[in-house]
């Protein structure tokens, strides 16, 4: 931002904002003035007719110190009303030395502070000002603080020529579009019955004033604005409300019922519905949502038979990683003190690995597409080719849908009344109002190509980009299982199409190599045109699956024939999946380095190999601990710790937005960025979010998903075979 114009807002604030203390009011001379002209005059009348300059108030006026008289001079452009009587009211309790008239002015800032480093944000004091609850005795209303936050938009050419100029990024991305923050987002505490146009009137008249020449616009939209008033329960709010409390209910009555009745009858809670001795269907369906039934079972330590345990551990470390890139990204682009920290943070090749967090969510698909190509060939050889594909989209349908509906219905009702903050009106109403609107292409696993513009939950798109390859892997499953020749020519002809879509498209419309960390493109990551029209696009996703697939099938191939790779071979795989894997992670560095001006061939370039570099890098991990050719990295990937915490990565991914928009939406003051407070908030995002999903896994995520098993037991033992594939190829 430009120091000049910096400067230029800064002495506007000063002129606007400084308010005298309470101390300096009493013992103003211009105030014993006002008492003594008009101390007769001082009564509820004095308020709602002064609107034609009569003498007194004119007088009064010219008694004022200059900071009060800006602002009395500028009420005049609200139009008469409320709010225009209850700001007067202030004044005159300002005048009065009333405590709560004190804490309006108190509580808003008075004058930008760290706008040089980098701090947009001025927040003043939330609580302070909501918690205003005033009267003036001769005046016959309740005056009542409200807090908004006016977004103050300055120049955004001129501030992108200016950052361009101190070299902060190369001149292909500043020049692009705005990628440096230019709005001032500016506290301001006012009487609960303005609106936001009258706010936006009184703010702009106060700016007109001390600024010779406009170089900012002013918005302060109700969304933005917050104050304390009672919202009756919608009929939404009620239905979901009972629900979960009739389930809650469920669940403790069921485990009192475990406790007591099977602990008498077994002299032990180790009873499982998998025992010999097994109850009826009633009292199975009771202990499916025993609480002490679902913690013994997310905790429980089992050997796969397929030898799949590294796979746990691959997906935690994933699931860790994503929650700290989440938790990273909400704090750079809320408030922080301190903007040059990330601007450097980039640059370094230490932080590649959560700036290249799209590699993260890749590493889930790839694991996707492995377990279903490995688990869906060997059902097909027990089955003689005869799998009801059908029955396996609806167990996948009927495995995810619940919990994501829930947490659906949740974000649509009671998530904007769970807590309040500066921002928290503007994220949590909007993040509610998308979900109002696309509720339904969430649960039909469309929201990646329907109503992108209002996608609800951010973090959703994933679920349906895997849904619907896991529908399109089984056209080239079945190939490779009856035709292996015609099979392997159609995995290896959409391989090499998912990997040049990406590439075609990054390079015919000019876009970014991958997700590009800029904090003003990145408030609402869903606004962010990458995000729309790339990230979350599945095609721009397939050939992470696709590899996975391949992986599957060498892994079948390899496990089917007893074949041994040989030891000159795993060498020289592990060599090259180290450098590919390495490669694709640091390289994103350079796109970040003021000095280079990438292409769009190398844009493009990028934008496909990496995606390949580090899949068939994972793959080969896989691969390797599959066959037993990864020594330490096996040991450590099937660390029986992560069999019960990789259970918890679908919850966790269900609930971590939520996690992270209660933490944006609350925070109080900026952010002072460093690598020990960014540590600090990383881990203690984890544990929440983890928290979070081990309460959400065994109150409804797991019983549902017995119930499913007990109604999938009943069909035929081919439909129970074909459960298995769903519950491994899920996040």
């Amino acid at each position: 931002m430009g120091v000049k114009t910096i400067f230029t807002v800064c002495i506007s604030f000063l002129i606007v904002y400084i308010t005298v203390t309470a101390d300096a009011v009493s013992e103003s001379k211009y105030v014993m003035k006002i008492n003594r002209t008009n101390s007769d005059n001082k009564n509820s009348a004095n308020l709602n007719n002064n609107e034609n300059g009569n003498e007194n108030d004119s007088n009064k006026r010219s008694f004022l110190p200059p900071d009060l008289y800006q602002i009395t001079m500028a009420l005049e452009v609200l139009p008469k009303g409320l709010c225009k009587n209850d700001s007067r009211a202030v004044l005159e309790a300002v005048i009065s030395r009333e405590k709560w008239a004190l804490k309006i002015f108190d509580s808003s800032p008075k004058f930008p502070v760290g706008m040089l480093y980098g701090s947009y944000y001025q927040l003043g004091n939330f609580d302070e000002c909501i918690s205003v609850q005033g009267k003036l005795p001769d005046y016959d209303r309740k005056i009542q603080g409200k807090y908004c936050l006016a977004d103050v938009t300055l120049d955004n050419e001129k501030e992108n020529r200016i950052a361009r100029s101190h070299g902060y990024y190369h001149n292909r991305v500043s020049s692009s579009r705005n990628v440096f923050n230019s709005t001032l987002r500016w506290a301001i505490c006012v009487p609960s019955s303005c609106n936001s146009q009258e706010i936006e009137a009184f703010l702009g008249e106060l700016f007109s004033n001390a600024v010779s020449y406009p170089i900012f616009t002013i918005e302060a939209p109700e969304i933005n604005c917050y104050y304390e008033k009672y919202i009756p329960l919608t009929t939404l709010e009620i239905v979901f409300g009972c629900f979960a409390g009739i389930f809650v209910v469920f669940v403790v009555l069921a485990t009192i019922y475990h406790v007591l009745r099977v602990y008498r009858s077994t002299r032990s809670i180790n009873y499982s519905i998998s025992n010999q001795n097994k109850p009826n269907t009633y009292q199975e369906i009771l202990l499916s949502f025993s609480l002490v039934q679902n913690i013994r079972n997310l905790l429980r330590v089992k050997s796969s038979d397929l030898n799949l345990n590294c796979i746990c551990g691959i997906r935690f470390l994933s699931m860790f990683l994503i929650v700290s890139s989440h938790s990273l990204l909400f704090v750079i682009v809320g408030p922080v003190l301190n903007e040059d920290f990330q601007i450097e943070a980039v640059q370094k090749p230490q932080n590649a690995i959560l700036l290249n967090h799209p590699l993260l969510v890749d590493t889930f698909l790839l694991i996707s597409g492995f377990l279903m190509c490995r688990l869906l060939l060997l059902e097909l050889e027990k089955r003689n080719g005869k799998v009801n594909v059908l029955a396996l989209y609806i167990g996948r349908y009927l495995r995810l849908t619940p919990s994501y509906f829930v947490v659906i219905a949740l974000y649509c009702t009671f998530l904007v009344r769970f807590d309040s903050g500066p921002l928290w009106n503007k994220v949590i109403s909007t993040e509610q109002n998308r979900c109002m609107t696309s509720w339904w292409a969430n649960i039909l696993y469309i929201n990646n190509y329907v109503n992108t513009d209002n996608i609800c939950m951010f973090q959703s798109w994933y679920l349906s980009a895997d849904t619907q390859l896991f529908v399109l892997a089984p056209l080239i499953i079945y190939p490779l299982w009856k035709w292996p020749r015609i099979g392997e020519t159609l995995l290896a002809l959409s391989t090499l199409i998912a990997a040049i879509i990406p590439f075609v498209i990054t390079f015919v419309y000019d876009l970014d190599p991958t997700t590009l960390t800029f904090p003003a493109e990145m408030i609402d990551i869903t606004t962010n045109p990458y995000f729309a029209f790339a990230y979350i696009k599945t095609h721009m996703r397939a050939i992470a699956y696709c590899i996975g697939l391949v992986a599957g099938y060498i892994v079948h191939k390899l496990q089917s024939s007893n074949t041994k790779l040989s030891n000159s071979l795993v060498r020289i795989s592990w060599i090259l999946a180290t450098i590919f894997g390495l490669s694709a992670v640091f390289s994103i560095t350079v796109f970040y380095l003021p000095e280079h001006e990438f292409s769009t061939l190398e844009s493009a370039a990028y934008s496909s190999l990496h995606k390949i570099a580090w899949s068939v890098s994972i793959g080969w991990v896989i691969i390797a601990c599959l066959t037993d050719n990864s020594g330490p990295v096996k040991k450590f990937l099937s660390w029986s710790l992560f069999a019960p915490l990789s259970r918890l990565t679908y919850s966790a991914y269900l609930i971590n937005g939520l996690i992270e928009l209660h933490a944006y939406g609350t925070v109080r003051s900026a952010v002072y960025m460093s690598v020990h407070n960014m540590a600090s908030i990383t881990i203690a995002h984890f544990l929440l979010t983890f928290t979070a999903a081990f309460i959400l896994c065994i109150l409804l995520e797991s019983p549902l998903h017995n119930l499913e098993r007990m109604i999938l037991r009943g069909g035929p033992r081919q439909q129970q075979k074909q459960q298995q594939i769903v519950d491994n190829a899920k996040l």
